[in-house]
């Protein structure tokens, strides 16, 4: 709605695209509604001016859906570690976390939604526990898809071995207690 009424206002239309859209729709809603989103994605892509892309799969993406590669500029997400929050001594955080010096543990951080493959994550800790009963693992972030995630965390058996921390407003602060950072 909003990229042919900014046109019609003469406005430069500017839509920065954080996700993969072939995908993005299928794993968050009902194929119909999936399918209504991509329609009227390439239809109001024409009022586009510019399309930010925060990735170059991104941009491949927007490419394969018929957008022109001149209207598609890449700009990676970053941080900014200049100002970045001084992290808590690891063994401040294990503590808190209720895991000792021998454990090893894992973690992510990220949003509770389909596309960012947290139900992989339990599935490898459940693999992993069972060879190595050290492990543990810890996520920060909320979304959506909490309640799902946490039912697969008690069905796989994984009870105090996974915590889920809920949203954590400085995740920076607390990757000293990490061992491994994972991204499914």
């Amino acid at each position: 709605i909003g990229r042919p009424l900014a046109r019609v206002l003469g406005v430069p239309v500017i839509s920065t695209i954080h996700n993969l859209h072939s995908r993005m729709y299928r794993a968050e809603f009902t194929p119909l509604v999936a399918r209504m989103g991509l329609v009227c994605d390439r239809l109001s892509a024409k009022f586009v001016t510019r399309f930010v892309a925060v990735s170059s799969g991104v941009r491949r993406d927007l490419e394969a859906h018929g957008v022109p590669s001149d209207r598609i500029v890449v700009i990676y997400n970053g941080l900014n570690l200049d100002g970045r929050p001084v992290a808590a001594p690891r063994e401040t955080v294990r503590r808190a976390w209720n895991v000792s010096p021998d454990d090893i543990v894992v973690g992510t951080v990220a949003l509770f939604k389909a596309q960012k493959g947290l139900s992989f994550l339990v599935e490898a800790a459940r693999i992993a526990v069972a060879a190595n009963p050290r492990l543990r693992f810890v996520h920060m972030g909320d979304g959506p898809l909490r309640d799902e995630v946490a039912r697969q965390i008690a069905d796989a058996g994984l009870g105090e071995r996974f915590r889920l921390l809920g949203r954590v407003p400085d995740p920076v602060k607390l990757l000293a207690g990490l061992d491994v950072f994972a991204l499914p």
